[in-house]
């Protein structure tokens, strides 16, 4: 017979203390991926906003800036799947995170 414990998000209480580890590291992914949806979406958006394509002169410092912004959300969202992964898969407790609860 096994219990399954349901705990209202934002309370670990009742869980073991893999299981907190397991939910922050699922809660960092969730944001990072988040973060990520959100500056490719302003990325496209700035993309679109002239009609032909071309930016405008004034437009092309920004949309420099929101492909920066885009690639290191894109490779902070990679780190945070891979710490969640690792933790699943292998059991690995990533770097700093030893003693989480």
């Amino acid at each position: 017979m096994s219990v399954t414990i349901i705990a209202r998000e934002g309370s670990n209480c009742g869980l073991p203390v893999e299981d907190h580890l397991r939910l922050r590291l699922e809660q960092e992914e969730k944001v990072a991926r988040d973060q990520l949806h959100s500056a490719r979406k302003q990325f496209n958006e700035r993309m679109t906003e002239s009609p032909n394509g071309s930016a405008k002169p004034e437009g092309s410092p920004r949309i420099h800036q929101d492909g920066a912004e885009v690639r290191r959300l894109n490779r902070l969202s990679t780190q945070a799947t891979t710490r969640l992964l690792n933790y699943i898969v292998h059991g690995t407790v990533p770097e700093g995170y030893e003693g989480v609860e």
